[in-house]
């Protein structure tokens, strides 16, 4: 029996692939069920999923629902159990809330960095948290580096550390790109709108090539927006940088762009980056840990760039203007990285992993 603890049912990335994992064990034969900490399982059309129902997931009541929760399908169910945290809140809550239940501990880490490593006041319960999990696994290489840095424990030489990379959508070719020279690039982003997203470098290195540039186009919401607004007018790109809010209609949207950005200062995977892949179109990405790794092999419709550097962004930028028809010719290499991040291959990955831990025979 599988127990997913996510923060919310959505949106976002992270709830997106835990639905497409709960959903594969329930076809698997696997017994699943996926606990939010906050949000309405109610308006859920997934089954087996339950809510805590508090509007915060930094309500530390919640600990005590969590545990009556998974104590109740555990009780009910009368199985093994393997209780999977992802991100923070409930990395901590069902550190607490599983004391006393004979269940294995998963968590998920997202991102190859984390501020409260920093924190003398929290890097010892950091610490204490991560070592009570039976497995922590990993969404790309550079993500297991960071763990292993930072943990210093050997425990059965690392093997308690897993990667398995995250599943994205692949979406449509595009067979197209733009018809001719004379037209400028129309450049997109999508991800929140946080500081270490890099989307400051992006602005000032469209400032650089705007005469390349015909839009630039940022999809998402977050605490940075009304900053990067500020910045766009400082920079004189408010007429050319658009903000778009989030978006549901990601294929329709990289379709309509001529290359994606995605200058991040820190990135455990990249799930824009393959989705963008997937359409062929080229990437200007920088070349920090988990990024690089989805990225793949150095190759010309891929131009990596370094954190907080605008003038490397305008050179991207002019890369991809001066070499878009030779780029075409070569797209179909990103649509063959994107193809290694498949969602199908992620849940295979994962109940893998559950039916070793729980001795469930592999189906043949």
């Amino acid at each position: 029996m599988i127990v997913n603890v996510t923060h919310t049912f959505g949106p976002g990335s992270t709830p997106g692939l835990v639905a497409e994992i709960h959903k594969g064990l329930m076809r698997n034969g696997i017994e699943s069920y996926w606990i939010a900490l906050n949000g309405d399982a109610d308006q859920n059309t997934i089954p087996n999923t339950y809510s805590c129902g508090s509007r915060s997931p930094r309500n530390p009541f919640l600990i005590l629902i969590l545990h009556n929760i998974i104590k109740n399908i555990q009780e009910k169910q009368n199985r093994k159990a393997i209780v999977h945290s992802h991100l923070t809140w409930p990395l901590y809550y069902t550190a607490i809330a599983t004391l006393g239940l004979n269940v294995r501990r998963f968590y998920t880490e997202h991102s190859t960095f984390n501020r409260r490593r920093s924190m003398p006041f929290l890097n010892p319960i950091e610490r204490y948290i991560y070592k009570k999990q039976d497995i922590v696994v990993a969404i790309s290489n550079g993500v297991k580096k960071s763990l292993k840095s930072w943990l210093k424990e050997r425990r059965n030489g690392y093997e308690y550390i897993k990667i398995i990379n995250n599943g994205a959508k692949n979406f449509q070719h595009k067979s197209y790109l733009n018809d001719s020279l004379e037209k400028r690039l129309r450049l997109v982003s999508i991800g929140r709108l946080v500081k270490h997203k890099g989307l400051d470098s992006a602005i000032k290195g469209v400032a650089l090539a705007k005469d390349k540039v015909y839009e630039y186009r940022i999809y998402g919401d977050g605490s940075e927006r009304a900053q990067l607004e500020k910045l766009s007018k400082e920079y004189k790109v408010d007429d050319i940088v658009k903000y778009m809010g989030a978006t549901n209609q990601v294929e329709e949207v990289l379709l309509n762009s001529d290359a994606f950005v995605m200058p991040s200062r820190w990135e455990g995977f990249g799930l824009s980056a393959v989705e963008a892949m997937s359409t062929g179109i080229p990437i200007i990405a920088s070349n920090v840990p988990g990024l690089s790794d989805v990225l793949g092999p150095d190759r010309s419709n891929v131009y990596r760039v370094s954190i907080d550097c605008p003038d490397c962004i305008r050179k991207g930028i002019e890369f991809i203007y001066y070499n878009y028809r030779e780029l075409e010719d070569i797209s179909i290499e990103n649509v063959e990285q994107a193809s290694k991040f498949s969602i199908d291959e992620m849940v295979k990955n994962y109940t893998d992993l559950y039916r070793e831990y729980l001795n469930i025979p592999t189906e043949t």
